[in-house]
């Protein structure tokens, strides 16, 4: 074996053994290399010794890399697929419906076909620490902030009591209250009205202490920038920027701890609403009341973070899943979409090829339909290629126990 051989050898060897077990050897491989050209007679003694060790190693250490657990079918680049990702999508599947029984094969080739992409992609993301980009990170704060304050989230979670008791005294006022026959609505029925009467009436209680647990404070200065700004008429209604300075656009009409919002950031929140969302704007005190609903996400979000419910362990699973997402989104956007452009000479090549179908159409018509077309076949020879050359890179490696393990998990359902 030669110098140049060898060198590709290890190198190949080495780069096995990081995208299998993520040891960063790239600073090895760069050494190996320098050695090979530069070294002396000594140092290239020492690189024989190197190959020797990296032999041994691969010999003894990398198969005990490969992760078995049973919570991954597929593993590319330390991306992996979870078992149940796949288990829900397969169940849902024609494929699943209509066969009586589940092969390893069925298994792996629909993996092939739904997943393989996805991580190949996901994988290239990270490695182009795309994870760092701006516009992915915004994008995932803006979900972190959804997240935590929806109404089903952490937050919500945290907040309302695990039980809530509704006594029998209260289940009789709500029917005297009501009116309700209690032959027609029974009692369990009743007792869940009652109980979220209570959640509400908790969810206001909590959400009126906000306001004085972060220091709200509305500007009794700038609230008349926002009342001169009013406009309504009979088709709409709307807070218009015609004659405020810069500085009173950007003064502060509320602020607390840990934010504040400024006259253009409630007029921008005022004017996107929805007609009937849209109260009038008339007094001092309907300025007041619509910015202290605007900030509720806000105040909620601050209450998120400060009881560290960012860490929780569901949230956290979800936040990376999400990630894995929009990293694997931002990687097809560079290496595919971005990549897509259609010259007039293409589409005057392709129309020449096709004008016999549209004899009879609008020439802006003709244009966009072929333009769209040919995208589509751009993109699709761009995904088949770029995929390609990834499997090429990376290491891909199923996991046969956690597979045969799905099988027979999936076959038993069936029989039950």
């Amino acid at each position: 074996m030669d110098r140049n051989t060898s060198g590709i050898f290890l190198k190949n060897f080495l780069i096995k053994i990081r995208t299998r077990c993520r040891v960063p050897f790239d600073k090895l491989i760069r050494s190996a290399k320098f050695i090979l050209h530069r070294g002396s007679f000594l140092r290239k003694i020492n690189f024989a010794l190197l190959c020797l060790w990296a032999g041994f190693y691969g010999l003894f250490f990398l198969p005990s890399c490969a992760d078995t657990s049973p919570g991954y079918l597929l593993e590319v680049n330390g991306q992996k697929l979870p078992t149940e990702a796949f288990v829900q999508k397969f169940k849902k599947s024609t494929e699943y419906q209509q066969s009586k029984t589940i092969s390893e094969t069925q298994v792996r080739n629909f993996i092939e076909t739904n997943f393989m992409n996805q991580l190949l992609f996901q994988a290239e993301g990270f490695r182009l620490k795309l994870d760092k980009d701006s516009s992915v990170i915004r994008e995932l704060n803006q979900r972190k902030r959804e997240i935590l304050i929806r109404p089903d989230g952490v937050l919500y979670q945290s907040i309302i009591p695990e039980k809530i008791l509704v006594k029998d005294t209260e289940l009789q006022e709500f029917y005297d209250l009501q009116k309700f026959d209690i032959k027609t609505e029974i009692k369990d029925s009743l007792t869940e009205k009652i109980r979220q009467v209570k959640i509400n009436q908790f969810l206001q209680s909590y959400t009126r202490g906000l306001y004085e647990t972060y220091h709200v404070t509305f500007s009794e200065t700038t609230i008349p920038l926002i009342l001169n700004s009013y406009r309504e008429n009979e088709d709409e209604r709307q807070l218009v920027a015609r004659g405020l300075k810069q500085a009173e656009f950007n003064s502060n009409i509320v602020t607390f701890d840990g934010g504040r919002w400024s006259v253009q950031d409630l007029m921008s929140e005022y004017n996107k609403k929805p007609a009937e969302q849209q109260p009038p704007l008339q007094i001092k005190e309907d300025v007041i009341d619509f910015a202290r609903k605007a900030i509720i996400p806000d105040l909620l979000y601050l209450d998120a973070l400060n009881r560290s419910l960012d860490l929780d362990k569901k949230f956290f699973t979800e936040i990376e899943r999400l990630k894995k997402q929009h990293v694997r989104k931002a990687c097809r956007y560079l290496l595919i979409d971005s990549k897509i452009i259609v010259s007039d000479t293409e589409l005057q090549t392709y129309y020449e090829s096709e004008k016999a179908r549209f004899l009879n159409s609008a020439s802006n018509f003709i244009q966009d339909s072929l333009r769209n077309e040919l995208r589509i076949q751009r993109k699709k020879e761009l995904i088949e290629e770029v995929t390609h050359r990834l499997r090429q890179y990376y290491n891909i490696r199923f996991n046969s126990a956690a597979v045969r393990a799905v099988v027979d998990r999936l076959n038993n359902e069936k029989l039950t």
